[in-house]
């Protein structure tokens, strides 16, 4: 078997090495062997149990067309037609054979971060789409509740989706309320029916993401026993919906969210119990306070199911019951909303447990905090991009 070692460009001068030459021309003259700083567990997202590996450089294999470019610790691969996709780090070869397209970490905002300039007519959503254009945003997530009626609004939808085409972003997701803690089965029967005509208006968005809440009670009753009482409800209603919402290639999704369906532990046992490929979880990074557990942690555990991520920052404090601001978590500490990166959340760790999981699609910059919502919002998403190196994107 012929082979060929990775190699650095001799006239690039800089940390990107490209192998489409040596896929395509076979040329041994290119330069020094390389190897890449990568974890042996991180390829695009994609995790060990659904890729094979090879100790060896590269082999002859047959491509149609192929350009995968290494930049750092990143991988942007580009994949035009079905083959067998090669990505190298540390002197391994990992083959995924079939075709889809790896697209790098895309930062944006959710739309309700501008809530609050929305709800004081200062801002509609064909504004807010021109702001995350205008100040750097990749996408947006939509999560406008009852302030833009989108739902069953084919027209609308459409509006929104060619504004933001004209302002060079993205709709990345679709985002509702839901609740399926009811308190007899028509009301159940009611709230799940309403939900999947949810999933419906994410099909007009042309989104591939949706997140839907799951229940919610009062914090007296958000125990864990209570939790595993209600299991059973929120698993049979977060899969008959995923199910709905299979044929139109929708991932639906949880958020860990409020006090009840809160921290990584309850969320990943409702994931793993709903067992559908299209079930997935929004990764907040900030709301795993509201139940005091370590944003770090709760990465590390649920990154590899999470479909989306929200980055949200708060300060932690104790004793502020009264104070104006501040809310308590589960366990009587108190939260108050700060700008990304500026809070007690550990950020830049949390930021390296996701660049070395693999994640590859879209993050949203949620604000809550005290100060005006644009530039809160704005300097949140400044930080995170250059968190994640991405500052000049």
């Amino acid at each position: 078997m012929q082979t060929h070692k990775i190699c650095r460009k001799k006239d690039s001068g800089s940390d990107l090495i490209c192998i489409d030459e040596i896929l395509q021309k076979k040329d041994k003259k290119m330069a020094e062997e390389t190897r890449l700083e990568l974890a042996t567990s991180t390829v695009t997202g994609w995790h060990s149990n659904q890729l094979s590996y090879s100790s060896a450089f590269i082999s002859n294999c047959q491509c149609n067309l192929i350009y995968t470019t290494f930049r750092k610790s990143q991988i942007f691969s580009y994949v035009f037609s079905k083959i067998t996709c090669i990505f190298f780090f540390r002197g391994y070869i990992v083959t995924y054979k079939q075709e889809r397209i790896f697209t790098m970490i895309k930062i944006g905002i959710t739309s309700y971060s501008l809530s609050r300039a929305m709800k004081a007519g200062e801002m509609n959503i064909f504004d807010v789409i021109r702001w995350t254009a205008e100040n750097g945003g990749a996408h947006l997530e939509l999560s406008v509740a009852d302030l833009v009626p989108l739902s069953g609004n084919k027209v609308l939808c459409q509006d929104v989706v060619k504004a933001a085409s004209d302002a060079g972003i993205e709709i990345s997701g679709y985002t509702i309320g839901a609740n399926f803690i009811q308190p007899d089965a028509v009301a159940l029967r009611k709230e799940i029916d309403r939900v999947k005509g949810e999933v419906d208006t994410a099909a007009m968005l042309g989104v591939k993401r949706m997140r839907h809440d799951a229940g919610w009670r009062p914090q007296q009753e958000c125990t864990y026993l209570q939790f595993s009482k209600d299991l059973p409800i929120l698993v049979d209603a977060c899969r008959e919906i995923a199910d709905y919402a299979k044929p139109a290639g929708i991932v639906t999704s949880v958020e860990n969210h409020g006090y009840f369906v809160q921290g990584s532990e309850r969320v990943l046992r409702l994931v793993q119990e709903v067992n559908r490929d299209n079930f997935r979880t929004l990764l907040d990074i900030g709301n795993v306070l509201c139940a005091d557990e370590d944003s770090v942690c709760a990465a590390m555990n649920n990154i590899s199911y999470a479909s989306f991520v929200h980055f949200k920052d708060f300060y932690v404090r104790r004793n502020m019951e009264g104070c104006e601001g501040f809310f308590r978590t589960l366990h009587g500490r108190y939260l108050k909303g700060a700008i990304v990166g500026c809070g007690d959340v550990d950020t830049p760790a949390v930021v390296e447990v996701i660049k070395k999981s693999g994640y590859d699609g879209f993050i949203s910059v949620e604000f809550e905090g005290a100060e005006e919502c644009r530039m809160g919002t704005r300097i949140g998403m400044a930080n995170l991009k250059r968190m994640f190196g991405l500052e000049n994107n």
